[in-house]
């Protein structure tokens, strides 16, 4: 055995995995990039441990190529940082009462139409929301909204949603 605690484990002891990682390419291209990580990053980095269970990951050390050919990975000192912070807030966390907790689900909505609120390949996201808030609402965590379903879930975002055409604002150009 590696002597490694395994996914199991840590579901019996109930410790949420936060991820450093480290990026394919240099730190340089890395932040010039418009697009951040690419294809082959994401999925290795980001999507393939997400199905393992780890709740958040972050960019702690990029690669970078030495004089005589060999490559290193350097630490991005801000992102080790970030997650230093991120892991004393998860411990945090589990030390407050759920009656002291607050959780905010976020839902994408790409391309922005109604249809696609919280939209997921396969999943029943409004029924797994609402789901969750019930689960939470059981613990103890104070929810502000009673919902019937996950489909309320969805027409309670419609109707209370208000879209400002960017024409608005004009300091955005």
């Amino acid at each position: 055995a590696s002597g490694s605690i395994t996914k199991e484990e840590l579901k019996e002891i109930s410790i949420p995995v936060l991820e450093g990682y480290s990026l394919i390419m240099p730190e340089q291209e890395w932040a010039k990039s418009k697009e951040g990580m690419n294809p082959v990053e994401i999925s290795i980095s980001v999507s393939m441990p997400e199905f393992d269970g780890i709740i958040h990951g972050v960019p702690v050390a990029a690669k970078h190529m030495k004089e005589n050919g060999e490559v290193e990975y350097l630490p991005i000192s801000e992102r080790m940082a970030f997650m230093v912070s991120k892991a004393k807030k998860w411990a945090l966390l589990r030390s407050k009462e759920n009656k002291d907790k607050k959780i905010a689900i976020i839902l994408h909505n790409m391309p922005p139409r109604n249809d696609m609120i919280g939209c997921a390949f396969g999943l029943d996201t409004p029924n797994s929301v609402y789901n969750m808030v019930e689960t939470f609402s059981e613990m103890g965590v104070p929810i502000d909204y009673k919902f019937k379903n996950g489909d309320d879930i969805i027409q309670r975002i419609i109707r209370t949603v208000y879209f400002i055409p960017l024409s608005l604002y004009p300091f955005i150009a």
